[in-house]
């Protein structure tokens, strides 16, 4: 079972390939895919699963992450939405947002 975990991404997720992902997913619009299951397992994380068998580890920011990817916001617009609600800037946040959906994807748990 696989941990996203956003403190995580040190650095090193900060770098080029980060920027990259980030500028071809800026328009993309994701949206969950699978039915999902969530379930609390500490009063930071939570468990998602799918009815294809995929389980995810994931921190409160993954999860607010997951829940904006409406099909209608685009990555950028969903990148907003979070700076605004933690007071951070964009170019703070668009490594991590990218590398968790990108991750999200991977595990079939979005699309876009």
């Amino acid at each position: 079972m696989g941990a996203l975990q956003l403190e995580s991404l040190g650095p090193a997720a900060l770098g080029a390939r980060s920027i990259f992902r980030w500028r071809r997913l800026a328009r993309q619009r994701p949206r969950i895919t699978a039915e999902l299951r969530v379930e609390r397992i500490s009063a930071t994380e939570v468990e998602v699963s799918t009815a294809a068998g995929a389980r995810l580890r994931l921190n409160e920011t993954a999860r607010e992450i997951l829940e904006l990817c409406d099909g209608e916001r685009s990555v950028r617009a969903l990148g907003a939405s979070l700076a605004g609600r933690y007071e951070v800037s964009l170019a703070r946040l668009r490594p991590q947002v990218a590398d968790t959906l990108v991750l999200l994807r991977r595990a079939g748990v979005v699309a876009w």
